[in-house]
């Protein structure tokens, strides 16, 4: 998290306002390939926070975080998979 953001507790606020959004609507993101179980989310910048792709997954009754990754670090990782 500190890769992302110095400011531990607005870091945390920033998970708070995800964990809501996807408790609420965890087919908001996008399955990272068709029959996966693992979700992401692309999340613009928020004030001083940099973009972000949040990886999750889900069933009916939880959702779980599974990594949080800058939108650098999520291309890069997307690039690879590609190769």
């Amino acid at each position: 998290m500190k890769a992302i953001h110095a400011d531990f507790f607005r870091v945390d606020e920033f998970i708070q306002g995800a964990e809501w959004t996807l408790a609420r609507r965890p087919e908001a993101g996008k399955q990272i390939r068709e029959g996966s179980s693992v979700w992401c989310l692309p999340v613009a910048q928020a004030g001083d926070l940099p973009p972000v792709v949040l990886y999750y997954t889900f069933d009916d009754r939880k959702v779980w975080m599974l990594s949080i990754c800058s939108l650098k670090e999520a291309e890069v990782e997307t690039i690879e998979d590609e190769s």
